[in-house]
């Protein structure tokens, strides 16, 4: 692997994209879920996580008999604040990553240690602690 990148000349750089919020995520008996329906950056880690909450809350609705007209309505209503969220919060973290020296990158992996020892568990605590009561 190593004399393929050594023997490579150019590289690609590809900016990382994400899909804008959609107006909608459901039309008649149609929903979209997960990266469907709100495509998150990779910044943020969650892409797998909301795709799960949503088929959990999603089941839920329509476990408990709800129409789908009402269970996607309804799932839209819940759903969309948090996804939008993290959404934006993926965004956030994206914007700040540039390509910097050796030394530079040092300083800002500890950096980020000190500060995600010290103020990750506050901080991130409505990102983790989300629950759907089955």
């Amino acid at each position: 692997m190593t004399d393929i990148i050594n023997n490579s000349s150019d590289f690609i750089r590809l900016n990382v994209f994400d899909v804008q919020f959609l107006p909608r995520w459901f039309k008649k008996n149609c929903i979209l879920i997960g990266d469907a329906a709100h495509a998150v950056s990779p910044n943020s880690g969650q892409g797998a996580s909301m795709a799960l909450e949503d088929a959990m809350l999603l089941a839920k609705l329509i476990r408990d008999g709800k129409e789908l007209d009402t269970a996607f309505s309804t799932f839209e209503k819940v759903r969309r604040p948090r996804v939008e969220k993290i959404v934006l919060e993926g965004r956030k973290r994206g914007s700040d990553k540039v390509i910097v020296s050796a030394f530079q990158q040092k300083i800002r992996e500890l950096m980020i240690r000190i500060f995600v020892n010290a103020f990750a568990e506050k901080s991130n605590h409505w990102l983790f602690d989300y629950k759907i009561e089955w």
